[in-house]
């Protein structure tokens, strides 16, 4: 409420003559309306601005004159409209970019044995699969270890993993529509228990 609203498919943007003078701004959402963090929008000649945490993106004081066209992109997402065209006068211009994505990553993640002894190994195996439609690109894998657990080693079937850094990750490259990667964790339990998986892609 009280936020930009969103351009409506046939328009390319509106004026409120109420805001700071030579503005353009707007709000970058997925298909559910969720805000999308960190977006890049574009145009050759404003440069370029990223999207805060709310998706709300602004490019102030700007000083040009006539008419730029801006774009939206963030990775595994097509967006509407593709791009928009504005003419600058005094006032701020809205335009609002919904994003589609396009792939459908999900991880599924299993610890044997399960509940743990103090001491003993455990093997975390964690499947990534993409249900698609395109192919991921990049696809990252945010490994969760307990603290107490000492991590022995990584092993994945796509692409590489980095145990240097916490939490560890694996870059799995790219995944293809239906493809998957399998990534196997072998450490030694610290604290004996029950564990959940707690990986996360991206």
């Amino acid at each position: 409420s009280g936020g930009p609203k969103p351009t409506p498919p046939d328009a390319v943007a509106s004026f409120d003559k109420g805001r700071t003078p030579s503005s353009i701004s707007g709000t970058i959402t997925d298909s559910h309306g969720n805000p999308i963090i960190g977006a890049v929008i574009s145009s050759s000649v404003l440069g370029s601005t990223t999207s805060a945490p709310d998706g709300k993106w602004s490019f102030y004081n700007v000083t040009t004159t006539g008419s730029v066209t801006l774009s939206a992109a963030y990775p595994n997402y097509v967006f509407s409209p593709l791009s928009a065209t504005v003419t600058i006068s005094n006032g701020n211009q809205i335009v609002s970019f919904v994003g589609t994505a396009m792939v459908d990553l999900s991880v599924f993640a299993s610890i044997s044995p399960n509940p743990v002894s103090s001491g003993l190994g455990i093997v975390d195996t964690i499947v990534v699969s993409n249900a698609g439609p395109a192919s991921a690109t990049d696809a990252i894998l945010s490994l969760s270890i307990p603290a107490s657990f000492t991590l022995n080693s990584v092993s994945t079937t796509r692409g590489n993993c980095d145990t240097s850094v916490q939490p560890a990750t694996c870059n799995l490259g790219s995944l293809a529509a239906q493809a998957y990667a399998t990534v196997a964790v072998n450490a030694t339990a610290g604290n004996a228990g029950s564990y959940a998986p707690g990986e996360c892609v991206s």
